[in-house]
């Protein structure tokens, strides 16, 4: 993970001209034509503030996302917003905080309300560690799209494949008997893609007979509500030196509670150093069940029917949806709350929506 492509001058280094070129075909010859993006000589000249993110990888300093002038904000801040969902959480937020002040500064409002969706809402530090940034969360941001050319429950290792009926329910059952062998990252990136390819193929997967289903409905935006019970007893599977770290970590929960991936990179760490990781599926749940809350329920039976949130989805994407929910309602369904909310639709309309499965 130490090496990133991820400003303008990093995309010339790597000699993905066609890359910026596609970049650049959105804006006037004019404005190409003015934009002189600076060498490395110069850069070297430049202040920290005149970039947006500063790396210290191993103690080597690595200036990105140069903003010293309104055509580089832009070839930056629109470099960033179309590459942002392959790039770790830290560098994205870090970066589109400080280039959103640049287009302020220059006038380029587009760019502003690209980034605002992205950067942090309070001023961070300029600097980002490569070591510390979070392995879980970006494996999984890397390994959790699942296209019709890409489709692999771990798509960076293109390891088993999920492009037929048969191979997704192999998947499945796959997990079921060796995902407690996954790495933890690959654990929960295989279930969510494994579960985006089953509604893909219309595929019910019972919460009760199958993992897929349980991990694929973690919230990886809210810390689990009892994530102390599960500390409290690894504390009491170990000797006294690991149980004073458990305790230590159960005192810090509040300030992971939108960030249940970091915590769980922790415990995963404790674990791991404690000799606890072994029991992972069996004295102890692995810190990826333990560390994110669980999505309510999985499925409801509603008018003889048992209607999963992966119906919910396939509903919620058809073309016709729009004919019989407004946009406020379509985004109640995708929420956490989708099934209760599916359950307090009028029964005439849950009977259109039905014809929509």
């Amino acid at each position: 993970m130490n090496r990133f492509c991820i400003d303008v001058n990093d995309y010339l280094d790597e000699n993905r001209i066609e890359d910026l070129a596609e970049i650049s075909s959105e804006f006037s010859p004019e404005f190409v034509k003015m934009a002189e993006i600076p060498l490395t000589e110069d850069l070297e000249k430049l202040p920290n503030d005149a970039f947006a993110l500063i790396l210290i990888d191993n103690g080597k300093i690595l200036r990105k996302y140069a903003c010293n002038s309104p055509e580089m904000t832009i070839l930056n801040t629109e470099l960033l917003s179309k590459t942002a969902k392959n790039l770790p959480e830290e560098i994205v937020k870090t970066a589109a905080y400080y280039l959103s002040k640049m287009c302020y500064d220059f006038k380029y409002e587009e760019g502003f309300k690209k980034l605002a969706g992205l950067a942090y809402k309070e001023k961070p530090s300029r600097t980002v560690e490569v070591e510390k940034i979070n392995k879980v969360s970006y494996a999984v941001k890397q390994d959790s799209i699942v296209t019709e050319k890409n489709a692999w429950a771990l798509p960076d290792k293109k390891k088993y494949p999920l492009t037929t009926e048969e191979e997704v329910n192999q998947a499945i059952e796959y997990f079921d008997v060796y995902g407690d062998q996954l790495k933890q990252a690959e654990k929960l990136a295989y279930a969510i893609n494994t579960a985006g390819a089953a509604r893909n193929f219309k595929i019910s997967i019972d919460p009760d007979r199958h993992k897929v289903a349980s991990y694929a409905s973690l919230n990886m935006n809210k810390l689990a509500n009892d994530v102390e019970l599960h500390i409290g007893l690894r504390q009491k599977l170990t000797n006294e030196q690991y149980a004073e770290l458990y305790g230590e970590l159960k005192e810090k929960t509040a300030e992971y509670d939108t960030n249940p991936l970091a915590f769980a990179d922790i415990l995963t760490k404790l674990d791991t150093q404690a000799g606890l990781a072994h029991h992972w599926g069996g004295l102890v749940d692995d810190p990826i069940y333990c560390c994110l809350d669980k999505i309510k329920t999985s499925s409801v039976t509603i008018d003889g029917r048992n209607i999963s949130m992966s119906n919910i989805q396939t509903i919620v994407e058809h073309e016709k949806v729009g004919d019989y929910l407004d946009h406020y309602t379509l985004k109640e369904l995708q929420s956490l709350d989708g099934l209760e909310v599916f359950t307090s639709l009028p029964y005439p309309v849950r009977e259109e929506l039905y014809k929509l499965l």
